[in-house]
């Protein structure tokens, strides 16, 4: 498969669905650096060729700051290792050129925006759940720490009075 093919299969993507897409084409890593600080992208199809490392370059340097969501690779040939290594690296999806169609790679690129999305949102709900977790457990600590101020106060106060024995049956619970 040439870049002529991955062409096609891009350009029926888009005829499938026009509406739906935009798309934003670069040819070189920096290229790629600067689209993507700039511009706010549902997803990246990532088409590695034969330069896969220095695709997986790009795709580390461009998490290490921050400018990369969901992405699918979209590769000239495909064997286990090298679509493991994908996946390992944050790839939605690894898809084989010569063996991708233009409704395998929507479906690929939707489902990758889907699983982003949800993805969001559960990082969204766990540091609300978070916030309300440290909230409740301030308010479950307060009275404990007002009781044992009072217990010690108490202790400090009137424990020879009372004696040690009925001092610590009152605040031994405590």
């Amino acid at each position: 498969p040439d870049q002529a093919e991955a062409d096609h299969s891009l350009s029926l993507l888009l005829a499938h669905e026009p509406q739906r897409h935009r798309v934003t084409r670069v040819s070189a890593a920096s290229e790629a650096l600067e689209a993507l600080a700039g511009g706010d992208f549902d997803a990246v199809l990532l088409d590695v060729g034969l330069d896969q490392g220095a695709a997986h370059d790009l795709v580390i340097q461009l998490r290490e700051r921050g400018d990369f969501g969901t992405f699918v690779v979209l590769a000239g040939s495909g064997d286990r290792g090298s679509d493991l290594a994908w996946l390992h690296a944050g790839a939605a999806d690894y898809l084989v050129k010569d063996r991708t169609d233009a409704q395998q790679l929507e479906r690929s690129l939707r489902y990758a925006v889907e699983h982003a999305r949800v993805r969001a949102e559960l990082r969204r709900s766990n540091a609300e759940l978070q916030r309300f977790a440290a909230a409740v457990s301030h308010d479950l600590r307060q009275p404990l720490h007002l009781v044992t101020g009072y217990a010690e106060l108490l202790e400090a106060c009137c424990g020879s009075e009372l004696g040690l024995e009925l001092l610590h049956a009152y605040t031994g619970d405590i």
